[in-house]
């Protein structure tokens, strides 16, 4: 389950990211960091379920600075 919408996120992602490189709408780059903090907590959920907390712990951590950076853009 977590892998599907692993997938799916990050094809999104790709997408958004792909429409802001070629048509240059810099109004996407902050959903991308979006999805790609979703998709680091989805990383870290997945190392937590191996018994690997510190590969979550970074990926969280790595998440929560993507999503204050995404977040951040956004509102300003």
């Amino acid at each position: 389950m977590l892998k599907n919408f692993r997938i799916i996120i990050a094809t999104i992602a790709l997408i958004l990211a792909l429409l802001n490189l070629f048509a240059n709408f810099s109004m996407l780059l902050p959903f991308v960091f979006i999805l790609l903090s979703i998709m680091f907590i989805l990383f870290g959920i997945d190392e937590i379920k191996e018994r690997q907390k510190t590969k979550a712990f970074v990926y969280f951590l790595g998440s929560a600075f993507i999503l204050y950076v995404g977040v951040s853009s956004l509102l300003s």
